[in-house]
């Protein structure tokens, strides 16, 4: 026997190990599901003293430079608990709590100062 024959049984073990992480890491969660459906609508354009935000959670993309309007960073939502929110915008954290639809008041990550904004009509 060669080698290929030796190699074609650890291959395919490899192959059904790869597969069935796979599998397990996408299965589908009920809790997953919950928490999808209680992040709240954060799109549009949010204005205050000292910082605007335009989030376009459809597209994943967000600006937090006014200064620099066209100038679109990844958005990523990391995590909601009950009012609060944990996202990313490019390299800058921010922490916001909602206190309706149209208000949040947000900390910037390393900074202690907050800023209380307001959505923006469309």
């Amino acid at each position: 026997m060669g080698k290929n024959a030796e190699a074609k049984p650890a291959m395919r073990r490899s192959l059904m190990q790869a597969l069935a992480f796979v599998l397990i890491g996408c299965w589908p969660e009920a809790s997953l599901a919950q928490k999808l459906e209680k992040i709240p609508d954060l799109g549009g354009s949010w204005t205050g003293p000292g910082l605007s935000l335009f989030i376009d959670p459809s597209r994943h993309q967000a600006n937090a430079d006014a200064t620099k309007p066209f100038n679109r960073q990844p958005f990523i939502i990391r995590n909601v608990t009950g009012p609060m929110i944990v996202f990313v915008i490019g390299p800058d954290l921010f922490v916001a709590q909602m206190s309706d639809p149209n208000t949040m008041v947000v900390t910037r990550g390393g900074l202690l100062e907050s800023y209380t904004l307001t959505r923006r009509k469309r």
